[in-house]
């Protein structure tokens, strides 16, 4: 069982301003994943299914975790803000992204284009 888990931050910086605008903060402080801002997706992703099971939030962390199950079928987590929030220009921070050092690379964390 590998295990991802993280926080975001985004902020937004205007021209004329030289500081940042924070326009979303997720510190993953409940029991669940806030679905104003988050999806999350499932159904078959490359060679792996994305399940709802593999999303967790506690302790102030979103954990998301892979498996394999006895018949070769690999389980993970997917999440996206599609729909629900995207940023045109400013900055991303990503911080407290940690993973064992077994960890295989199915497990990723990344940014997609709008």
């Amino acid at each position: 069982m590998r295990l991802l888990s993280f926080s975001l931050c985004f902020g937004l910086a205007y021209a004329a301003e030289p500081t940042f605008k924070l326009v979303l903060e997720d510190n993953f402080d409940g029991t669940e994943l806030n679905s104003k801002t988050w999806n999350i997706d499932t159904g078959k992703r490359r060679d792996a299914i994305n399940s709802p099971k593999a999303v967790d939030v506690k302790d102030g962390r979103l954990v998301i975790t892979t498996w394999t199950d006895a018949d070769g079928v690999t389980y993970c987590g997917f999440i996206t803000s599609r729909k629900k929030f995207s940023l045109v220009q400013g900055k991303v921070e990503q911080a407290k992204l940690a993973a064992p050092m077994k960890m295989a690379s199915k497990s990723t964390s990344w940014r997609q284009p709008v």
